[in-house]
């Protein structure tokens, strides 16, 4: 039969093909539920040029499965050939983003990234690998992102409530002046009437801040002002998310430097950066230098450059490392 054809079998039966299905079943029942769902899809179809392609797609299954199966039962050889059209197919596609990446200056991915075209291909690993090998890239294990820091749940919502309250006014004529509020500390020592004194707050114990924001907001509960709610609302949450335990304390303090003024600016200007210069090693390696200044260590500081720059999937790895000034 001619296997040229304006449909792909594999994607309309669901069917692996690399390797190919050879259960002669497994096949065959996969083909039956593929013209049952287009048949029923017709019935309710009322547009004409909807129903000539489902009319088109149930007339290639019809045709296709005849070639399929041998007198005797047995799959064809027609399954195999379409099977090796399919891999060629993806492989070429698979090869062309190769070659755009190596242009852009990768030259390394990792197994993550072959996982991941091991899901949106279905080509076999073996295929995959062999693709990039051909176009001289290298396949490291490493995970770039594995050293990403985990930060606390609904850090990013606490830092937005903040950044609102401190463009708020104190609704007390006396009050503090609210633009001082940059992080939780902060808070809390505006909370207990002593701002100025937030370095303070910093000393002491998650166990001593966490009792504190439980007393200030039992205190605001009493309060049905909008800003008194807005206050207990990030109290609350500040006691349960961060407070709650030494190590989610220590994921905030992580996170506070993460999201520091120098880092916050370099994270921007890497959205204008054109794709090549993202894998040169003189200006990624500068980058990450740039991190690790922030107190990061080499591994977090390499995860936050290839995440911020949107290197997920082809990540920057560098030849060797750098001096891990950043401890």
């Amino acid at each position: 039969m001619n296997l040229d054809c304006e449909f792909d079998f594999f994607d309309l039966v669901e069917l692996p093909f690399d390797p190919h299905e050879k259960a002669v079943k497994r096949v065959s029942s996969a083909i039956k539920k593929a013209k049952q769902e287009l048949v029923f899809a017709l019935s309710v179809e009322s547009q004409q040029i909807a129903r000539d392609n489902l009319l088109k797609k149930l007339d290639y299954l019809k045709s296709i499965e005849s070639a399929f199966f041998s007198n005797e039962g047995k799959l064809t050889s027609v399954i195999a050939q379409l099977a090796e059209r399919k891999i060629m197919t993806e492989c070429a596609k698979l090869t062309s983003a190769a070659q755009l990446l190596k242009q852009a200056g990768c030259h390394t991915i990792t197994s993550g990234t072959v996982r991941i075209h091991l899901r949106k291909t279905k080509l076999s690993r073996a295929h995959i690998e062999e693709v990039y090998r051909d176009e001289g890239f290298t396949i490291s294990e490493i995970d770039t992102l594995a050293a990403y820091p985990k930060f606390p749940t609904n850090s990013e919502g606490l830092f937005m409530e903040l950044d609102a309250l401190s463009k708020l006014q104190d609704p007390n004529p006396n009050g503090a002046d609210l633009r001082m509020i940059k992080d939780l500390y902060f808070f809390v020592a505006y909370l207990n009437g002593e701002l100025e004194n937030a370095a303070e707050y910093r000393n002491m114990t998650t166990s001593e801040l966490e009792k504190l924001l439980k007393s200030a907001a039992r205190g605001l509960t009493v309060r049905n002002d909008s800003f008194g709610i807005r206050c207990c609302s990030l109290a609350t949450s500040a006691r349960i998310y961060v407070f709650n335990t030494d190590k989610n304390r220590a994921a905030y303090d992580i996170y506070l430097k993460y999201k520091s003024s120098e880092l916050q600016s370099l994270f921007s200007a890497l959205k204008d950066v054109p794709p090549n210069f993202l894998y040169l090693p003189q200006f990624a390696d500068n980058c990450i230098r740039g991190i690790m200044a922030v107190h990061f260590d080499y591994y977090v500081a390499l995860a936050i450059y290839n995440k911020e720059a949107g290197l997920r999937d082809a990540p920057y790895i560098p030849e060797k490392e750098l001096v891990k000034e950043g401890n």
